[in-house]
This record gives structure tokens, C-alpha cells and sequence, in this order.
């Protein structure tokens, strides 16, 4: 599969203080040997059974062939991705993905070390950066997650904003990115580049970076700042690794952001306009923002008595808010 060139465009969404390393030899389809750095006389084998369910015995042998121990998984019934995923042995431990939780089990006892739920997906494709963190991606999402060898989360994103999908393998390059290769999104498919020592940086084809910077130039400048400050947190809401009550807030972040601008701007026309015109304009204010309220409780009212309320509620009323702004701003000399 062709994959295109990459330009720079930057999307900051979440700092997770990992150092770009080199890439382990960790891809191997059935037979997964441990990394030097570990026990490298013990292999493990995946057995997967599809008869009357699918599930799968992973068994781990020494150089003579000698069992050392098995692990059966459970029973689930087929489905469309595979339930069970083998990933590999990094340091002392081996992983793989049962039912969208990714399992450590101690290479040479295989007793389980760990389980981290949080990925919720069907693995793909995977690496290793050699500090300990694996880096996972899943079919139908997400599109990256990171967890620590002691299986803390470090990272979750659950889609990209750029529209690509079907994620199917990570590398690792020197440049301190992890790679994300996609079946679809494109013609041909497509690679984004992220950037693991600092922040997230989504790096699209030339021509979407040319569109943003049209879209830049459209915006006038006594918006630039509001709308940047919009764009991280709409880029951080749409990103799949917040959790409610994060979302709750940077949705009320979001409203305020735009509630601001339009007080300041309010402020400016009561200086600039005169009486009659600002008499008209006020009555016109106060209409949009019964409008405005009764909309934000309409939006949020099926959500009534749940977590999502918040972020309906204000997520509405930063759009509206935000429209408002823009009327504003033709009313400025």
C-alpha cells in the first residue's frame, strides 16, 4: 500500500512524558520470543480455536521444548474482530488482548501480572519503545493507546480528527513519533505521526494543511486568539481520551471562551455605536438569549439526570455563542 508524504500541521491535545526510543523486534505472527533483555530461552505459542466459540491456550516452552505453563483464555461467542489478540514478551513479561483488556503475565511463571481494560478494542497492531510502554492499536478503534509495563494508562485517544480509520499498524522512528498506518481515510490509505516526548501532532497530506491555513486567513483578526484557544479544546472533546466529567469541564471551558469574547466585544459597540442603533441592537441581544437558553435545555434535556447533561448543555451554547460573535463583529467601524 502506497503511502503518501507528510507535511506538518500541529494538534495539541495531552502531554503523557514518554522518550522517543528505538524500535524492539516484537511482530511475530504466532511464535512470540522474548526480548534479549529478558528470559530468551522461553517461547510462547497461541493456540486459537474457533469451534463452538472462539477462545485461545497460550503456552510458553524452553529451548528443549519443555512446558512451563499454559494460560486458557475464556469462551466468547465469534464476532466480527477477534476477541482474543496475541501482542508479545517485552522484559519479564508477555501480552496479549482478551475482550478489550490488555493482559501482562509473568514470562516465566505466567501467572497474571496485570489487566488494564481501558484499551476496549480488538488489537492490530502494536509495538514496544524498549522503555517498558506498549503502544496499541485496534481496528475499530482506538486509534492509540500507550499503558506502562506496571499497566497504568498513559494514553488513549479514541479517534483521529482527520477522518482516517481502520488503524492497523504502529512503528516507532528514530525522529521520536510512533506512526499510525490506515487501511482507509484516503484513496490509498494514510500515515499519521505522532509525537510521544511532548505532545500529540497529527502530521497530514500537504493540502490539508493548505485548507487550514485558508480557513486561518478567513477568521478576522480580532477572533484569531479566541479561535485558537477554541480549536484545543474542541481538538481535546473530539479526541476519545477524555473522561465525562473532563469533558463536562473543557465543554464549560469551551462556552466560556466564546461568553467572553462576546461581553468584550459588547462592550466595545456600547463605545462605538450610537443610541439608536445600540437601543436596537440590545433588544435583539436580549431575544437571542432567551433563544439562546432555551436551546441549550433542549439540547440537554434528554440527557436530563445524567453525566453527558453538562457537556450537551454547554456544548450547545458555545455553538450559539459563538455565532452570536461572529454577528457582533460585523457590527464593529
Amino acid at each position: 500500500m502506497a503511502i503518501r508524504p507528510e507535511r506538518e500541521v500541529n494538534m495539541k491535545l495531552k502531554f503523557w512524558g514518554l522518550a522517543g526510543a528505538a524500535v524492539m523486534a516484537a511482530v511475530c505472527a504466532v511464535n512470540v520470543y522474548a526480548s534479549e533483555e529478558t528470559t530468551a530461552s522461553v517461547m510462547v505459542t497461541m493456540d486459537h480455536s474457533y469451534e463452538n466459540g472462539e477462545s485461545a491456550v497460550f503456552t510458553a516452552a524452553d529451548e528443549s521444548g519443555n512446558v512451563l505453563w499454559t494460560y486458557t483464555s475464556g469462551t466468547y461467542e465469534a464476532a466480527q474482530l477477534d476477541v482474543v489478540n496475541e501482542i508479545g514478551a517485552d522484559g519479564n513479561q508477555y501480552y496479549f488482548c482478551e475482550d478489550g483488556a490488555i493482559v501482562a503475565l509473568n514470562l516465566t511463571t505466567g501467572e497474571k501480572v496485570w489487566e488494564n481494560s481501558d484499551f476496549d478494542g480488538s488489537v492490530t497492531g502494536y509495538t514496544f519503545d524498549g522503555g517498558g510502554h506498549l503502544f496499541v492499536c485496534g481496528y475499530l478503534g482506538p486509534d492509540l493507546f500507550i499503558v506502562s509495563q506496571e499497566g497504568e494508562t498513559l494514553y488513549r485517544v479514541g479517534q483521529n480528527s482527520l477522518g482516517y480509520y481502520w488503524p492497523y499498524q504502529l512503528t516507532l522512528g528514530e525522529d521520536g513519533y510512533v506512526n499510525i498506518t490506515y487501511e482507509s481515510g484516503t484513496e490509498n490509505g494514510d500515515t499519521l505521526k505522532v509525537n510521544v516526548s511532548s505532545y500529540v501532532e497529527i502530521v497530514p497530506r500537504e493540502e490539508e494543511s493548505a485548507e487550514a491555513e485558508t480557513a486561518d486567513a478567513n477568521v478576522p483578526a480580532v477572533l484569531q486568539e479566541t479561535e485558537a484557544a477554541a480549536a484545543e479544546l474542541e481538538a481535546a472533546l473530539q479526541s476519545g481520551s477524555l473522561t465525562q466529567t473532563e469533558m463536562n469541564e473543557y465543554a464549560f471551558q469551551l462556552y466560556t471562551v466564546w461568553d467572553d469574547k462576546l461581553n468584550e466585544l459588547w462592550q466595545q459597540l456600547k463605545n462605538t455605536l450610537g443610541e439608536a442603533e445600540m437601543s436596537a441592537l440590545t433588544t435583539e441581544e436580549i431575544d437571542w438569549i432567551y433563544e439562546k437558553e432555551a436551546a441549550m435545555e433542549a439540547a440537554a434535556a434528554p440527557y436530563e439526570g445524567g453525566s453527558m447533561w453538562t457537556t450537551e448543555y454547554y456544548g450547545t451554547g458555545a455553538d450559539l455563542t459563538r455565532e452570536r460573535v461572529y454577528v457582533l463583529v460585523s457590527y464593529l467601524p
